[in-house]
């Protein structure tokens, strides 16, 4: 008997916005710590690597950073909780001081980096590549959310304790950040319908997020006079302005109920359109947001390396809930584990592009992302083992009817220096289960390419399988399902 081809396309990944009996090609049901298209169609991720050393001070983890380019040189910044500034370095942390803790990404401009303060009484403050932090010059307002558009940098949202501001947002003077019109009336500044919770400055606009709308302004002067003009933008929102990320000329932001991407002009659904619209809904029941509560929240935290956006969603007790891949080129997506943590930090020098997490809680040290994508690593920088699931769509193998399941095959490929890892495949009998049977062996460990059976001796109308690795490997690679499926006669089938 020959086998039926189950699956050997899997570009589509994870689709949780249809029944597991019904996916479209190429879809699975779950897979976690499996990238597409890297030698095989599902390979295991690479091990992060641990880049800085842990810093001194009281911080027991980062909240957030930036890539900051001085002119004296470039800087990876963190901040921690307790809102000292950390300068992060291959093998190094330098402790700068400072108490500020904040919901927003720092933003760079004018060889400053400024950070902006999560609640009342505190001003923003600047670092300047080299003395601890200081309050900004000028006479700023109180603000929790900042952006640089055009030649201007623009503070937004006076925080929680300051009541009737927190729709403003005020221009600082042209090409200097320590110059501030505040004056009311005839100041620097724009009112806008609902209380601001991020910025996104694009080529043709600059976005103001709510919770549940975004505005924008169109023009190149600011106020008093100017010609800028206030706009409704869509009636979508971002409720995390640490999700802010850019992907070539667009934004991608999220908020309870999504995932989106937008051009300033358009919105879509990025959640909608990767089939995890009802995941991401389910995952977020009870999110509290940075607006509700500065300092008891869930975070929304992502950023962009190379055609992914990824994303971590913590809760208030700092645990990390899930960590996703979506790819923006194909509008897809799977999850990732073994990377808690509340902030990213982009980086790019030359043609060198790197990824950093922030808040390791356990070391306070820094890991190095980007290697996840260059397989040198079998395990993390931490020691932990790298665990990968796949569960498959529930196969029918064939016409509607009752089947006699003889055997699975796989074509992979398990490797590991040390110990005898193997494939454990498990399947469930209908599309509703979640207890997995195990079958009676598994796929064992290879030098090549390989394509090996197990039995199943299963009468069923269909199957769904879960594929995990047994024992710590080094590689894994997955290029296809099949099994040998036997229709019953019809007198057979009751």
């Amino acid at each position: 008997m020959d086998p039926t081809l189950l699956q050997d396309n899997f570009t589509r990944m994870i689709f949780r916005d249809a029944a597991r009996d019904d996916l479209p090609p190429g879809a699975v049901w779950d897979s976690v710590n499996l990238l597409p298209d890297f030698g095989a169609p599902l390979r295991k991720r690479g091990g992060w690597s641990y880049w800085s050393v842990a810093p001194t001070g009281s911080g027991t983890g980062y909240i957030a950073g930036a890539y900051a380019p001085f002119s004296a040189g470039d800087q990876v910044i963190g901040i921690t909780d307790t809102g000292e500034v950390i300068v992060l370095a291959a093998g190094s942390a330098t402790n700068k001081g400072g108490t500020m803790t904040t919901v927003d990404k720092p933003k760079w401009f004018k060889n400053l980096l400024i950070i902006t303060p999560d609640s009342g009484g505190a001003a923003v403050k600047k670092y300047d590549g080299s003395a601890a932090p200081a309050n900004l010059g000028g006479t700023p307002p109180e603000a929790m959310f900042a952006a640089v558009w055009k030649a201007y940098l623009v503070l937004a949202s006076a925080p929680k304790s300051i009541f009737g501001q927190k729709n403003r947002a005020w221009f600082s003077g042209i090409n200097n950040p320590e110059s501030w019109n505040t004056a009311d009336p005839g100041g620097a500044w724009v009112d806008f319908s609902q209380p601001i919770t991020g910025l996104a400055p694009l080529k043709s606009a600059l976005l103001f997020f709510a919770e549940g709308q975004t505005e924008r302004l169109r023009g190149d002067n600011p106020p008093p006079g100017g010609d800028m003009q206030k706009e409704f933008a869509f009636p979508v929102g971002c409720t995390d302005a640490r999700s802010i990320a850019y992907y070539e000329d667009s934004v991608i932001f999220a908020n309870p109920q999504g995932v989106y991407q937008s051009d300033g002009a358009s919105v879509s659904n990025l959640t909608r359109a990767c089939g995890a619209s009802q995941y991401w809904q389910t995952l977020l029941a009870g999110y509290v947001s940075p607006l509700q509560d500065p300092s008891l929240h869930t975070v929304l935290a992502g950023e962009v390396y190379r055609d992914y956006y990824i994303l971590n969603v913590v809760n208030s007790s700092g645990t990390t809930l899930a960590s996703l891949a979506f790819n923006l080129d194909r509008k897809t997506w799977f999850r990732l584990s073994g990377i808690d943590g509340s902030a990213f930090i982009r980086t790019s020098a030359g043609t060198t592009e790197e990824l950093f997490l922030l808040q390791d809680v356990a070391s306070k040290r820094v890991p190095r992302l980007s290697a996840m994508w260059s397989f040198a690593n079998p395990q993390d920088g931490s020691g932990a083992a790298i665990s990968v699931l796949l569960e498959t769509p529930f196969y029918q193998g064939g016409r509607a009817g009752l089947k006699r399941w003889h055997d699975l095959y796989a074509g992979y490929d398990i490797r590991a220096a040390g110990g005898s890892p193997g494939l454990l495949a498990e399947w469930v009998t209908t599309p509703e289960e979640t207890t997995y049977l195990t079958p009676t062996g598994l796929f064992p460990e290879t030098s090549k390419y390989t394509r090996n059976r197990v039995p199943l001796h299963k009468k069923a109308h269909g199957l769904g399988f879960k594929l995990t690795n047994s024992a710590t490997a080094d590689d894994v690679r997955i290029y296809s399902l099949e099994a040998t499926v036997e229709a019953l006669e019809g007198s057979r089938r009751i």
